[in-house]
């Protein structure tokens, strides 16, 4: 048998804990990993408090929504402490193209609104997951690399310096 970078379980049975069912699941990616199935394993849309009740192997990664629209930054904390990486989804669904203080920032970096929501996501540690919609010229531009964007003026200037949105 081949070997699989990584193989994620995706959302747990319930939302607010964690069920026989998930732990049935996560035992057989345990087991893919000791047989070296897979290279890693992990979570989607998973809460610390559901990370925290697995037996086993810490998952290496979590598959989460990470947008200046939906983020929790609890779950962000409690990743990066553990050292847990997170992977975002719904960064441009996400993405508050509209908003004035992203506009203001788009304009001082002369980019796109789309590219200030990356750096926020990418300047977070989070690795993203970028769907393209029906033009995969789109992808050129949700992945600029070279912006000169500073994680503390980005973080500042969007969610108002207290990581709390205020969008008015």
């Amino acid at each position: 048998m081949s070997c699989h970078a990584s193989a994620l379980l995706h959302e747990p049975c319930s939302k607010t804990e964690l069920l026989l069912a998930d732990q049935q699941a996560w035992d057989a990616l345990n087991e893919a990993l000791k047989r070296g199935w897979v290279r890693s394993i992990g979570v989607d849309r998973y809460t610390p408090k559901h990370m925290e009740a697995l037996n086993g192997t810490r998952p290496a990664v979590l598959m989460a929504p990470m947008s200046l629209q939906d983020h929790d930054e609890s779950t962000l904390e409690y990743c990066q402490e553990k050292g847990i990486h997170v992977n975002a989804f719904g960064v441009m669904s996400g993405c508050m193209f509209t908003n004035p203080a992203v506009v203001q920032l788009a304009r001082k970096y002369n980019a796109s609104t789309s590219q200030i929501c990356a750096v926020w996501t990418r300047q977070r540690g989070c690795s993203m997951a970028v769907g393209v919609g029906t033009d995969p010229l789109h992808i050129a531009e949700y992945s600029k690399e070279d912006l000169e964007v500073s994680y503390g003026e980005s973080r500042g200037d969007i969610l108002g310096g207290e990581g709390n949105l205020d969008f008015g």
